[in-house]
């Protein structure tokens, strides 16, 4: 028997359990990989804002201020003047809204009305992503048991 190497050696069932230990090892860890890739997105984005930021109000050029833009900007303009571009500091400014053929919400914009590439009513660019970031799903021993057997459970 020893020679055969069958002294000791583990039965079906125990031969099955190892292999389902080791895939269930293998989906934790590929959870764990996929929640800190996710964890990772989750801190750039937050960051993303508060590169400049020392105090609240000051920022690390001090040579770069915020510039208050004028009230104009966020104010619809009477019918005659809808089409008219406005100048303000050095830039032309276009109303752009879908009367004047662009997509923006009625708000004075540096580009063109007819050039409007606005993401806002471009769906995949910005507004289906922040919901599918969410929670990464909690999975159970039984769930990852029972896909593993080939059966597809559900739950929830």
């Amino acid at each position: 028997m020893k020679t055969k190497e069958v002294w000791n050696a583990p039965s079906a069932e125990q031969n099955k359990l190892v292999a389902l230990e080791a895939k269930i090892s293998e989906l934790k860890k590929r959870y764990e990989n996929k929640r800190a890739r996710l964890d990772q997105n989750k801190k750039r984005e937050s960051n993303k804002g508060d590169g400049n930021k020392v105090k609240d109000g000051e920022t690390k050029n001090p040579k770069r201020t915020k510039v208050q833009k004028p009230a104009w900007v966020f104010q619809k303009p009477k019918e005659a003047d809808l089409r008219k571009p406005r100048e303000w500091n050095g830039s032309t400014w276009h109303y752009c809204s879908p009367e004047t053929g662009g997509k923006c919400k009625g708000l004075y914009r540096i580009h063109k009305p007819s050039e409007c590439r606005s993401r806002e009513h471009d769906p995949g660019k910005r507004g289906e992503q922040k919901g599918k970031g969410g929670k990464p799903k909690e999975v159970t021993i039984s769930e990852a048991l029972s896909e593993l057997r080939g059966n597809k459970y559900e739950s929830e």
